[in-house]
């Protein structure tokens, strides 16, 4: 059975952990660029201000990747599988889709770190 003092304390630690999730957990952070690994070399810094399509060139062959309302994507790929390609738009910071045959990965950056189950 619950007394009136555990329904006060019960409620009061509804609204405290509502207030913190409405301060603390911030929507996923918005993306400023990516990072285009290919291989061995240094990580490439593309901005996703300008909306283009880049031509990677990996151990298969060239990957397409598409800049489009600061998000970005694979386009095409000369891997079998194309589950890169089947990866969609990355838009968030914190974001990754891979060619793993080719060797070529993409990781979104924000200037903005958010929070998410893993920090905690």
């Amino acid at each position: 059975m619950l007394t009136r003092a555990d329904s006060t304390v019960l409620a009061a630690s509804v609204v405290f952990i509502a207030c913190l999730y409405a301060v603390f957990w911030q929507p996923h952070a918005t993306a400023s660029h990516i990072n285009i690994i290919n291989g061995n070399e240094p990580p490439q810094q593309v901005s996703l201000e300008q909306d283009q399509v880049l031509d990677v060139k990996g151990r298969l062959g060239n990957s397409r990747i598409q800049i489009q309302q600061r998000r970005a994507r694979f386009i095409a790929s000369p891997c079998n599988n194309k589950l890169c390609i089947y990866q969609g738009w990355l838009q968030h910071g914190g974001e990754l889709a891979a060619c793993l045959p080719n060797r070529i990965l993409i990781t979104v950056k924000s200037n903005r770190r958010g929070f998410d189950a893993i920090n905690y």
